[in-house]
């Protein structure tokens, strides 16, 4: 049991150095820590337990951004498209797995596995593969979509859960250039956030968890077009 706790705080400390490695633009490292990560949990858990799907989805946004970078580079030669190729592949990778434990343990149309096909969307963004791009992300919106109206239904208008799901709508809308959109996405999150400011303890009584602090920050991205999760796990 101590080895396998150990197991998992090292586990944590490497994806925290593999965040680090993402803002300092060491994508090696970083793919470095997220699949050494990826392997201790994995480990511990089993490779397809629900404990492993954050692990995996970090490893596959480490990965996709390594092969744009390198993919871009002028120092590699050709040989710098095999990389990339190799690397891309190991993130949609990363991410499948992660899509099949989110859908076998929230269900298919979860927030969860919306995440995912959001940022798969954001992979195949960096491929310039539009085809698959678009169908991942209207996937994700038709999900988002669903949730954001059982979300309306449940608790009324103004959730924090709610305002989550437009500001990743506003992600994907943003990845796909649709402006007006994502404004007006933009725009529903911050009318929430902002009635929630001053509502501070009130309860619907609809069961959902409801968090009246106002924590997003704006402007606050890699620029990768992932969706990157409100402090629940771990989707921008």
């Amino acid at each position: 049991m101590t080895d396998n706790r150990e197991k998992l705080d090292r586990a944590a400390a490497l994806a925290a150095e593999c965040s680090e490695h993402l803002r300092e633009v060491r994508f090696e490292d970083a793919v470095r820590c997220a699949e050494e990560a990826l392997h201790l949990k994995t480990e511990v858990h089993g490779e397809m337990s629900p404990e492993c799907m954050d692990a995996y989805g970090l490893a596959g946004l480490a990965c996709s951004i390594s092969a744009f970078r390198t993919a871009g580079s002028t120092q590699l030669g050709e040989e710098r498209l095999t990389t990339s190729d190799k690397q891309f592949a190991m993130s949609l990778y990363y991410y499948d797995t992660a899509l099949e434990i989110a859908k076998n343990t929230f269900g298919e149309e979860s927030a969860q596995a919306a995440r995912i096909y959001g940022n798969m969307g954001s992979v195949y963004r960096l491929m310039d593969d539009d085809w698959q791009e678009e169908e991942y992300y209207i996937h994700a919106i038709g999900i988002y979509s669903g949730l954001a109206e059982r979300i309306k239904e449940e608790c009324g208008e103004f959730s924090k859960e709610l305002a989550e799901i437009y500001e990743n709508l506003s992600t994907i809308y943003k990845n796909m250039d649709c402006t007006n959109e994502m404004m007006l996405y933009i725009e529903r999150a911050e009318k929430i956030y902002d009635k929630l400011d001053g509502e501070h303890g009130e309860e619907c009584g609809c069961g959902h968890e409801h968090k009246h602090e106002h924590e997003h920050e704006h402007g606050e991205s890699c620029g990768c077009g992932h969706e990157h999760e409100h402090e629940h796990e771990h989707e921008h």
